[in-house]
């Protein structure tokens, strides 16, 4: 079945989790679903295709002043293709980067401590 709906969506970055950004879906006030990915995908889906498996991410392509970021999920209980606002998508990953340059990751996740929690 394919529908068209507004949704909104609360995007998440946290620097103690620098390689992924969390998407929470909401119709209205009600939470939809949550889907966490690499922050690559965001950052590389703006200007070409990024993305294997469940998620991809790349710009549309129709010219104009309302240029928009597709982002596809994809899970066994269905799949869904957003659209948003290239000026909001920007914006939001400049602040990302600004927080956690690209290539700095790594100084703020603690690969061992995430292993001995692993590990337990």
């Amino acid at each position: 079945m394919d529908a068209r709906t507004r949704l909104s969506a609360r995007v998440g970055y946290r620097s103690d989790s620098p390689f992924e950004v969390s998407m929470t879906f909401f119709h209205g006030r009600t939470p939809l679903r949550s889907w966490v990915f690499a922050r690559d995908l965001l950052l590389d889906g703006r200007t070409a295709f990024a993305g294997e498996g469940d998620v991809f991410v790349w710009p549309d392509e129709e010219d104009g002043t309302d240029r928009r970021i597709c982002i596809a999920l994809s899970s066994p209980d269905g799949e869904c293709l957003l659209a948003v606002a290239e000026s909001d998508v920007d914006l939001w990953c400049r602040r990302m980067t600004d927080h956690v340059p690209r290539g700095s990751e790594a100084r703020h996740f603690d690969m061992d401590e995430k292993l001995r929690q692993l590990l337990r």
